[in-house]
């Protein structure tokens, strides 16, 4: 079986301990995220990456994104995370304020199919961005996002 981000989303709302969850949204100044995560008042980004390629084309056709969450714009995420296959890139390719997230893949024999199963682990913690809270505009925004997704 092939590994998806669908795949990873997946496993990835098991591991965290975030109560809020959110997958494939557009939240902050209308950039894509694979995952958005909401605690009381902190907001955090993920990102997967299953390629090597992948990982680099983020920052050539995201640039604008990446210029402003690491110039602490207000509106981005408290924190930014990518997700990898283990080894996939090395930490010292993270930007500083940036985290990563790797994960592992084992299967597991049901009769006569093989089911993945990703384990995952923190290798590089994320800094905060900046200091702020979530508005109520943004709160309204996410509810938005979500409520547009049922549509689809």
């Amino acid at each position: 079986m092939k590994i998806t981000e669908k795949l990873v989303i997946n496993h990835y709302k098991k591991y965290t301990s975030h109560s809020m969850m959110i997958p494939n949204t557009k939240f902050f100044k209308d950039f894509e995220s694979d995952i958005i995560c909401i605690t009381s008042d902190m907001s955090y980004e993920y990102e997967i990456k299953l390629s090597t390629t992948d990982y680099i084309n983020d920052f050539k056709n995201k640039s604008r994104k990446h210029n402003l969450y690491v110039s602490e714009y207000k509106d981005s995420p408290n924190y930014f995370y990518f997700i990898t296959p283990k080894g996939l890139i090395g930490k010292e390719m993270i930007p500083d304020k940036y985290g990563l997230v790797e994960f592992t893949v084992e299967y597991k024999k049901f009769g006569s199919k093989s089911i993945p199963y990703l384990s995952f682990c923190s290798v590089k913690n994320a800094k905060r961005l900046h200091n702020n809270t979530l508005t109520i505009h943004q709160y309204k925004k996410l509810l938005s996002s979500v409520c547009w997704k049922l549509f689809k």
